[in-house]
């Protein structure tokens, strides 16, 4: 994970987005972010990883927790 005040030493990070609803089973997905653009501003709170990978690995345990929580409803 890179810390919010490190995230413009990159060029890209990932970070893993909500949906509302479910797209294909699932809430959360992994984008990619462009940081040098002009617009882009880090927050505290977001995770923002160096890999695909690490953020894929988030967004999957977060979705199989929300799979879990769902079928106990």
């Amino acid at each position: 994970m890179i810390d919010y005040k490190k995230v413009r030493n990159k060029k890209f990070v990932y970070v893993v987005s909500f949906y509302d609803g479910r797209i294909d089973g699932c809430k959360y997905s992994v984008e990619k972010i462009n940081v040098s653009y002009s617009g882009f501003i880090a927050t505290v709170g977001t995770k923002y990883f160096a890999t695909f990978e690490a953020a894929d690995n988030l967004a999957k345990r977060l979705n199989t927790q929300s799979l879990n929580e769902g079928d106990q409803k």
